[in-house]
């Protein structure tokens, strides 16, 4: 299977692409704590600041180890 058709695959399904930003959020999350640092995140229309102790907390919405969940809205595509 070419590369283009693989990529074509990926974009309609998007699992593979939001597993990925999936595990890119739980990293980020895990820097975040590791070193301490707040992180900013996006809540009612404004962005807010995190103190690093609470990150994973928040971003969880308490429940701990799974990690946030990215939400995509698929589009029908136009052929």
């Amino acid at each position: 299977m070419s590369v283009d058709k693989r990529v074509e695959i990926a974009f309609e399904e998007g699992t593979v692409i939001d597993d990925a930003l999936n595990e890119g959020c739980r990293e980020a999350i895990r820097e975040h704590k590791q070193s301490g640092q707040p992180m900013v995140v996006w809540r009612n229309g404004k962005t807010v600041l995190l103190p690093a102790e609470q990150v994973e907390a928040e971003l969880n919405g308490g429940q701990s180890g799974s990690g946030p969940k990215v939400s995509r809205k698929r589009r029908a595509r136009k052929r």
